[in-house]
């Protein structure tokens, strides 16, 4: 009863080990997601800064259009003597 014991005992460390030794050796897997993740994340490199000069661009694009829309507006209310203040 006793030997039985240790033996199922040395039989799951002995499986534990065996476990551990798979997750060592799967290391080219994980190489593998690294070099996967480098590829993935290489157009950023591309990128870089463009986006956000494209993004600048639009903003005062679209700052100097509404101006102009806001200019014609109060020059179109001020020549109204109609309007509701």
């Amino acid at each position: 009863m006793r030997n039985e014991i240790y033996l199922k005992k040395i039989i799951y460390f002995v499986t534990i080990k065996q476990d551990i030794m798979i997750l060592g050796g799967s290391s080219d897997v994980f190489f593998a997601l690294d070099d996967l993740f480098q590829w993935c994340f290489l157009f950023y490199d591309w990128v870089q800064n463009k986006l956000n000069y494209l993004f600048l661009a639009l903003g005062f694009f679209g700052f100097a259009y509404w101006m102009n829309v806001q200019r014609k507006e109060n020059a179109k209310a001020a020549n109204d003597p109609n309007q509701i203040k």
